[in-house]
């Protein structure tokens, strides 16, 4: 292949991943709902990121990261091997979607475009966003995605703050001070409230970032007049009012176990100790509904593993974990599969073995920024990011796991663009 051809592949690629990127910012999950040729976009982009991975684990210039792939292919073709005769579906890419797109990640690395217009896209993006899950959503866009699309959802939580921890991340590195603490100020205070609303993870994670942001980086550089920084407060509490006011007005459909109109026959009725968590039969359970129902598919899980000696390389890929088959886990609309957190949904399939590739993976991350910037600022994106995963099936979907790796690949590059 001459340079030109190999010019012109790279450029589709990178012109690909931006459009895409932009595309899922803004629309998400009605955008990879759309049907062509019989194949949801979604399932599209997955398996563009099973050809990149295995492209990317023969090519690749970091060698450290391609080890990772070249293990992960290892595993999953082994894995494969035992149960090919079994497999009715593709459930194992969607089992294994969250290792596939980390091929996104090495193909963001070697962008060229600008920070500048990756800052400006998603400060953009979230500004839309705002706009069309909190404001108004046009007409003939609900029309269009109700038509050609499998089906229609407003942006969920976690999505929502994982774009917020990206255009903040990026606004702090690439642009001006007092630009970026504008641009904080603005989308803290208007999305704090909704999240308080929304998910207890990502409010958690957002304080977490507005505490850091505040004390380590906010007041070391504030060099602001008193005049100045009455009028932020005065914007700040505004914003919040304005948020929380927009609040009763707004129609998201929330799905929630605590909605369930299904009767679990095989669940003994108990009396629920007044305390957040307590021990009952040696398992930590909860008084909050939502908690527990977590506590008990990733204690049940580990548990299993253990049983079924699944715990170095986990149970077979085409296979749903045991526990999500209970009508009660499966919550409202008996189709939920994943385990609501990203490290116990990895060690499930891929058992320590995959729970060691994708810790790795982000270590390596981490390290590489390291050692460019000489800072662990990137904590600050990296551990909400994490932490609302362990709450949440965030990372088994197409958007979130993109959009967070395309980010991390952007902000790896070896130099500023």
């Amino acid at each position: 292949m001459n340079l030109k051809k190999k010019l012109d592949i790279d450029n589709l690629l990178q012109s690909t991943l931006l459009t895409t990127f932009i595309l899922l910012l803004i629309f998400g999950r009605n955008f990879t709902g759309i049907e062509i040729f019989d194949f949801r976009i979604g399932e599209i982009l997955v398996l563009f990121q099973v050809i990149l991975f295995h492209f990317y684990s023969i090519k690749s210039n970091d060698r450290s990261l391609q080890k990772i792939l070249l293990f992960f292919l290892l595993i999953f073709y082994l894995k494969l091997f035992y149960v090919i005769f079994e497999i009715e579906n593709f459930n194992f890419f969607r089992f294994s979607s969250t290792f596939w797109a980390m091929s996104i990640y090495i193909l963001a690395k070697e962008s060229k475009l600008s920070n500048e217009k990756i800052t400006v896209s998603l400060v953009g993006s979230l500004s839309i966003l705002y706009i069309l899950n909190f404001l108004y959503y046009p007409n003939f866009i609900l029309d269009f995605f109700n038509t050609y699309s499998d089906k229609f959802d407003f942006t969920k939580a976690s999505d929502l703050f994982a774009i917020y921890a990206l255009t903040i991340y990026f606004s702090y590195r690439f642009t001006k001070f007092k630009t970026f603490l504008f641009i904080f100020i603005i989308f803290t205070f208007l999305y704090l409230p909704k999240f308080f609303f929304l998910s207890a993870g990502s409010t958690y994670s957002i304080l977490f970032a507005f505490l850091v942001f505040g004390i380590s980086v906010v007041y070391k550089k504030m060099k602001i007049k008193n005049k100045t920084l009455y009028l932020l407060i005065i914007i700040s509490i505004l914003l919040v009012l304005f948020s929380l006011f927009n609040l009763s007005k707004t129609s998201i459909e929330i799905t929630d176990i605590t909605n369930t109109n299904l009767t679990i026959t095989s669940m003994e009725k108990k009396i629920i100790p007044d305390k957040l968590f307590y021990l009952d039969d040696n398992l930590i359970r909860s008084s909050d509904t939502d908690i527990d129902w977590r506590l008990m598919i990733w204690q049940t899980t580990i548990s299993d593993s253990y049983f079924n000696n699944q715990i170095i390389f986990g149970m077979p890929i085409n296979e749903v974990v045991p526990i999500m088959q209970h009508p009660y886990y499966k919550t409202v609309n008996l189709n939920n599969v994943n385990l609501h957190n990203y490290f116990i949904q990895t060690f499930a399939y891929f058992g320590l073995f995959g729970v060691l590739l994708a810790s790795t993976f982000f270590f390596l991350i981490i390290r590489k920024i390291f050692i460019r910037e000489n800072n662990l600022n990137i904590l600050v994106l990296i551990v909400p990011i994490l932490f609302v995963s362990s709450f949440d099936s965030s990372m088994e979907t197409v958007r979130f796991p993109f959009i967070i790796f395309a980010g991390l690949g952007y902000l790896s590059r070896t130099n500023d663009v």
